[in-house]
């Protein structure tokens, strides 16, 4: 039998190990549209049409059976790869005008490579099929500088029951037309791509429409929401200002410039300069709609102009070249005369670095060096924005402390303006500050990268371990813990030796020799006094567990010799309550033969 069964098994793998004929395939693509009608005597009968979608000729699949509430409704033995069949079920047993809910139909069938398969389907009756459930997304890529641009359309089908003649729709794109799907599985997704070059403005409004498989002719619609595609627009904008438009040869002015991106084209890195001043700032990423300020102090001898040049280059490496407007400052001569001014500003920061991006707090002193007040005092960033203000200024000194959030590396420089009593308006400029964010700050002096040894004085009350004192420590510990150790083990013993002397019970027997005896050549019997053998029988008796046998009768033995004197007598130490054993007695030291 175990042969039997090792000859099939192996049947068995090797008819899986069998190649499958050219052409062949596994499973079968099986499709159903179902159909309810009504029968005789308003019976519910569904018409069935099967359709092996793949498959050769000389495939088949069998045991097609339809099952409802346990029972065939309808069967075929076999249908043949890229065919179709026809199935008018039984009558289901249940009124067509009455039902309105969806009921499962089971199909069982045998597949090419010999599977058992089972389906269920879910009709409803009157058309009243369940509503579809189809994902649509778009997703739109970058568009590069020739305008290139790939629309990604996606389809799935999160609904119960497959989808059929699906087709995709795009006003942006040429013929309208995407792509056409003729079926999709529930839970299977399908994606199409469609790569547009723009050349001016359009919307994508993307469309979907489809319908149930096996189900009505009812055609279902999904849209989206439009997206509008423009053409590529690289465009930085460049507005350049100053505080003063005229000053005295002497005297500085600040320059602002507002960069903003206003195309829709990122660029990775940004130059700004001018041809009088140089380089202004470089690096610079600018996204879609990003702003950038950058200001700059000038004191030029002569009529100047200036104007400011951003040269971007975009993800692709192309490069182009943006400018602001001329912006011209007017040097007065020096016979011009000058504001009368007796105002002086002097502004210090409380730190020129931040890590990240913070608040600055700043020390304004301003000083009038005149006898009479002014009024109306205001202090502003030189921007134009107001950072504080007072009615009256005294002659002296007034310090003021103000706080700016700064966002990333500026220089500021504060502008303080007042009334005189005449009404003539004086002004003062501080010295510029720059303000570093997100950069370490710079110092004449390198430091060493490397931190100085420091000592520590004998006395300084700081505490700590040397190596070496940590290793005696440790030691003294370890010697502490063996000696204990050796004394639990020392006690332990002693205790158990204590114990086993306890147990052990010896019984003396003490035996007195003959002064004057003397053992024969022949090791001859010692006759023992008679108070030597009656103490003997006494412990013997005593401490045996039965009586000792009667001593056999004694040999003559020959008369002792003259031996030498032994005042000490001799021991005899036993075992008391061995088992097994007798005691010890004169007659077990008589010599054998």
């Amino acid at each position: 039998m175990k042969r039997l069964l090792s000859a099939l098994a192996a049947l068995f793998i090797c008819l899986l190990l069998l190649p499958l004929p050219a052409g062949a395939v596994a499973r079968a693509d099986l499709r159903l549209n179902i159909v309810p009608v009504q029968g005789e005597n308003d019976q519910l009968i569904l018409e069935v049409d099967l359709t092996v979608a793949n498959g050769s000729p000389d495939q088949f699949i069998s045991n097609v059976e339809l099952v409802y509430d346990n029972h065939t409704i309808a069967s075929q033995p076999e249908i043949y790869g890229s065919s179709d069949l026809f199935l008018r079920t039984q009558p289901l047993g249940i009124s067509y005008s009455t039902t309105y809910n969806d009921f499962p139909i089971t199909l069982y069938y045998i597949d090419f490579d010999g599977a058992a398969m089972e389906n269920t389907y879910y009709v409803a009756v009157g058309g009243q099929y369940a509503e579809p459930e189809l994902s649509f997304t778009r997703t739109a890529s970058a568009m590069d500088e020739q305008g290139k641009i790939q629309l990604s359309y996606t389809l799935r089908n999160d609904g119960d029951m497959p989808l059929a003649n699906l087709r995709i729709s795009d006003s942006a794109v040429s013929g309208d037309e995407v792509a056409t799907l003729d079926y999709l599985e529930v839970g299977h997704s399908k994606t199409f791509t469609q790569s547009l070059t723009v050349t001016k403005t359009v919307e994508s409004k993307p469309q979907v429409s489809y319908t149930v498989s096996g189900g009505s002719a009812r055609v279902y619609q999904l849209s989206l929401e439009p997206l509008t595609l423009t053409p590529s627009n690289p465009k930085l904008a460049l507005t350049l200002k100053s505080d003063l438009n005229s000053i005295l040869s002497s005297d500085r002015a600040t320059l602002t410039l507002n960069i903003s991106n206003e195309g829709n084209i990122p660029f990775t890195s940004v130059t700004i300069s001018d041809e009088s001043l140089g380089k202004i700032a470089e690096g610079i990423s600018m996204e879609v709609g990003k702003v950038n300020t950058y200001t700059k102090i000038v004191n030029p001898t002569k009529t100047t102009s200036y104007r400011f040049t951003a040269v971007a280059t975009d993800a692709s490496g192309k490069s182009y070249s943006f400018s602001s407007d001329p912006l011209t400052i007017e040097v007065l001569p020096a016979e011009s005369p000058a504001p009368a001014g007796q105002l002086e500003l002097e502004v210090t920061a409380g730190q020129t670095s931040l890590d990240a991006p913070g608040e600055v707090s700043f020390s304004m002193v301003v000083r009038n060096t005149g006898q009479d007040s002014m009024e109306q005092l205001t202090i502003s960033d030189g921007r134009g924005n107001v950072l504080t203000r007072t009615s009256t200024l005294e002659p002296g000194v007034q310090v003021f402390n103000i706080s700016i959030s700064a966002d990333e590396t500026t220089s500021f420089t504060f502008l303080a303006e007042a009334l005189q009593p005449d009404g003539q308006p004086v002004q003062a400029a501080s010295a510029p500050l720059e303000i570093l964010v997100n950069a370490p700050q710079l110092t004449d002096t390198p430091q060493s990268l490397s931190p100085e040894p420091s000592s520590i004085p004998v006395n300084s009350g700081t505490t700590g371990f040397s190596p070496w004192l940590l290793v005696l420590f440790i030691f003294l510990i370890l010697l502490i813990i063996a000696c204990i150790v050796v004394l639990v083990i020392l006690q332990v013993r002693s205790r158990r030796r204590r114990q086993a002397e306890e147990a052990e019970d010896f019984i003396t027997s003490t035996v007195y020799t003959t002064p004057d005896f003397s053992p024969p050549d022949s090791y001859g019997y010692v006759e023992p006094d008679e108070d030597a053998r009656a103490e003997i029988s006494r412990f013997a008796s005593q401490y045996s567990p039965r009586k000792a046998d009667p001593a056999p009768p004694r040999p003559a033995v020959p008369e002792p010799q003259e031996a030498e004197e032994d005042d000490e007598p001799t021991v005899y130490k036993a075992r008391a309550q061995q088992p097994r054993r007798e005691p010890r007695t004169r007659q077990d030291y008589r010599p054998k033969g």
